[in-house]
């Protein structure tokens, strides 16, 4: 290693409390889950991995102790971008149809994009998003459209 910190995402790891229940609601979104048992599974989505993995175990592993607190926002979200505008509306109702909370309607968005937020069964924020221009790589993995400071909010372009 050249003494950088490689800049990229491979795996995301979700703490969780009742991973059969919340692995459940992630497969009723039509993602197949790759492991089996009670402590630990895993989703390949594009271009990175969700894992589940006991909220506990997670916690020790991080030399931390679990939250109690449930329902409040742990100041980060997930985010799925979609092919086309409709999809973000269509995805919304396949949430809600999956018993998936919807946080916030999709809406149009300053930056010039649609979406909208849910949460899974333990409170893991999520956005459902289009972005004009964007397109994914054979994997599923976002490739970011190309913005100029003429079409893209000042907060986009780290001002």
């Amino acid at each position: 290693m050249t003494g950088k910190l490689p800049a990229r995402l491979n795996v995301l790891t979700l703490g969780v409390r009742d991973l059969p229940k919340v692995r459940a609601f992630y497969e009723a979104l039509g993602w197949e889950s790759l492991s089996e048992g009670e402590e630990f599974a895993r989703f390949q989505t594009g271009g990175a991995t969700l894992a589940l993995f006991s909220l506990g175990l997670l916690a020790g592993e991080a030399n931390m102790r679990p939250s109690e607190e449930t329902g409040s926002f742990a100041g980060f979200t997930c985010a799925v971008l979609v092919e086309e505008e409709g999809m973000v509306d269509e995805a919304l109702e396949t949430v809600r149809g999956t018993g998936g909370r919807v946080l916030a309607e999709p809406v149009a968005r300053e930056w010039g994009g649609r979406s909208g937020y849910f949460a899974d069964p333990e409170d893991n924020v999520w956005e459902l998003a289009w972005m004009s221009g964007a397109t994914f790589d054979e994997w599923g993995g976002l490739i970011w459209p190309y913005r100029t400071s003429e079409n893209l909010p000042s907060r986009h372009l780290g001002e």
